[in-house]
């Protein structure tokens, strides 16, 4: 009895979210009827609905944690799930007055900004788990530095030359910040911190015991520098011009390191990595977990600008080599327009940087061209 009443709102459901692009494709469902308007508002509503109770679940958790970054997330939220609902009372109010083409583009931006509300909501709660499992791990690797150290403190005091005893001084200062941004609850810095300590305490310790801390291991703190590099590359094109400098800068750190790797002097090695490693996990902790909508946004601006430049030089008309390497670019920028729209920023940004790849060489062969 309760499978069949409920059968007809199902297929309604379904009708709306089919007319909305959101199910899967005609040929796995039955043919299904235009939505009516009754219809789309009872799918966007039940929409609407499912964001509040992640919201309520997830309000309490945060207020409770006096976590800023969870905090941060929660708010966005709740700004556009406010979005959400003042569009979609818009879109109750004057839909017996609408197309089917100007009631699914409001429906589908009501349900862009309730949908990435969700996503946000349940970030921040992801964001409060991890929290509380990186307070207990900067915790322990504080504590850890510190017996190290203590151990490795008598031993130069004897033996060690100056080189060493300057990074025993640095791993201590390093401990000191570590602890400091513990107390502050910034756990993930406290952990980088103490890692970046216990690296060189490990090194220290490697140098009195031979094989325990050698070149094998070096290079292995040197790829994970590299890899986070690689990370932060990826999303150049969605940076300020501040952060494009900072990151500059590690790459140029880590140059340096690989380079007194390569000339067997291991100290300084790791010490530039681990300044390296520093300022790119700040970068990426700036820029946050995730590509944004912000950040795809940032690089089609950079996109059409670069693009304007381009034209500007061309005149009074573009070589067809060039402009054939100009349209490969637009239609990287359509198929990005398209990942966004459907809010797949990780994509969008990809062939964004595709295109703005482009557009660089066909402004690199029209220099040789014109020279």
């Amino acid at each position: 009895m309760g499978a069949s009443l409920r059968h007809p709102v199902a297929v309604a459901l379904l009708a709306c979210a089919v007319n909305l692009g959101l199910a899967p494709p005609a040929a796995a469902q039955p043919p299904i009827r235009a939505a009516a308007g009754s219809e789309l508002l009872e799918l966007l509503q039940n929409q609407l609905d499912r964001t509040d109770d992640v919201l309520e679940r997830v309000g309490s958790m945060v207020t409770e944690s006096n976590r800023p970054k969870a905090q941060s997330l929660f708010d966005d939220a709740v700004r556009l799930q406010k979005l959400a609902r003042e569009m979609f009372d818009q879109l109750s109010a004057s839909i017996d007055n609408l197309g089917l083409a100007a009631r699914r583009d409001m429906g589908q931006r009501v349900l862009a900004n309730t949908q990435r509300a969700r996503d946000l909501g349940r970030q921040a709660e992801r964001v409060l788990r991890e929290q509380s499992t990186l307070e207990e791990r900067s915790r322990l690797q504080i504590e850890r530095g510190r017996r190290v150290y203590d151990e490795l403190t008598d031993a130069l005091a004897q033996e060690g030359d100056a080189q060493q005893r300057r990074l025993l001084d640095e791993a201590a200062r390093l401990l000191d910040s570590a602890e400091r941004q513990f107390h502050d609850q910034s756990f993930e810095v406290a952990l980088r911190l103490a890692d970046s300590a216990n690296a060189i305490l490990r090194g220290l310790a490697g140098d009195r015991e031979p094989g325990a801390y050698g070149h094998e291991r070096l290079e292995q703190e040197l790829r994970r520098t590299r890899d986070l590099l690689d990370r932060a590359q990826q999303r150049e094109e969605a940076i300020s011009d501040s952060q494009r400098q900072r990151l500059h800068q590690a790459l140029r750190l880590q140059d340096r390191s690989e380079d007194a790797l390569r000339t067997e002097h291991p100290f300084m090695a790791l010490r530039l990595t681990l300044q390296s490693r520093g300022i790119v996990r700040d970068l990426l902790d700036a820029l946050g977990g995730q590509v944004t909508e912000s950040d795809v946004r940032q690089a089609m601006d950079r996109f059409d600008a670069k693009l304007e430049q381009l034209r500007t030089a061309g005149e009074p008309e573009l070589p067809q080599e060039v402009g054939a390497v100009i349209q490969q670019a637009l239609e990287a920028r359509g198929r990005a327009q398209a990942e966004l729209a459907r809010s797949s920023y990780d994509s969008a940004l990809a062939q964004l940087r595709v295109g703005l790849d482009l557009l660089g060489r066909a402004a690199r062969r029209l220099e040789e061209l014109r020279r």
